[in-house]
Order: C-alpha cells, then structure tokens, then sequence
C-alpha cells in the first residue's frame, strides 16, 4: 500500500443554510411582480369622459315620470306599441296633450317628448328601457336611435 497522507487532502464543504435558494426564490417573486405590474399597466384602457348633464327640477321630474311610464306601457298594452293618444285613452296622463309638451312617436318602439319651451327634449325606447335627453330643440327624430347631441340617460 501506498502512504498516501490523510492530513494533505482538504476538502471545502459550504454550510447548508439556504442562502442561496432564498436568493433563487426572492429574484423568482420579483420577477413575477415586474411582469404582473407590466401587464397590468400594458392592459389599461382609457376610461371613456362622461358627461354630466344637470336637469332642472321640472326636467328631474320629466324624466321619472317616463321611467315609470315605460313600466306602464309595458303593462297595459302589447306590441305594436299604441300611438301617444291611444296611450292617454289607456289612462297614461303623461300622453295628454298640454301646453308644455308634444309627443311624437318616431318608430314604434319609441316616443320622443318634445317641450314646447325647448326647455330639452326627451327620448324612451320602450324595448331596452333607455332614455335619451337632448338640450334645447332638437327636432323631430326620423328613428329610435338618436345621434351624438342626445345623452343616454342612466336609471
């Protein structure tokens, strides 16, 4: 046998503290939020501006008398949807005709409330239950889907 000596081999062994892979995992969770906070803002979308229309008490008033009369037409007559003046004989006192207002119907799933003041005209489509609000005179409307100066009004 050969004399090989113990005392010259020396061996190095790191302590098995875990340093290292608590490094691994803390890089492998910041990575995760850069990534998650980069697709997030990435994803953003611009909120559309909303408009603020403030009605006066009259108008306030105008436009909940037609959320209701919408439930009311909904009730008592059936499609085809009744003229303005089958609806007051049905007993609709909004559809009366008065020195404030006119109606008129310009599809049959619609009626649009026009002030004689042009205090702002109003539009109820009875199928989906929308009201539109137009500022000042806006005219007689030839469909039920109004164009870009009328506000959806939101229930």
């Amino acid at each position: 046998m050969s004399d090989v000596s113990v005392a010259s081999v020396i061996e190095t062994v790191l302590p098995d503290d875990g340093k290292r892979e608590s490094l691994w995992v803390w890089l492998l969770i910041s990575a995760m939020l850069l990534l998650g906070a980069l697709g997030i803002w990435l994803r953003q979308e611009v909120v559309p501006e909303r408009t603020h229309v403030s009605l006066n008490p009259v108008q306030s008033q105008q436009l909940m008398a037609l959320s209701i009369a919408r439930e009311e037409i909904l009730f008592l007559a059936e499609k085809p949807w009744p003229a303005p003046e089958s609806l007051e004989q049905l007993g609709l006192d909004l559809f009366a005709s008065s020195a404030s207002q006119d109606w008129h119907q310009p599809g049959d799933d619609c009626y649009q409330w026009i002030s004689r003041q042009h205090d702002g005209d109003f539009l109820l489509r009875i199928s989906d239950g929308v009201i539109f609000y137009h500022p000042g005179e806006a005219g007689l409307l030839s469909s039920c889907t109004p164009d870009e100066h009328w506000t959806l009004m939101e229930n």
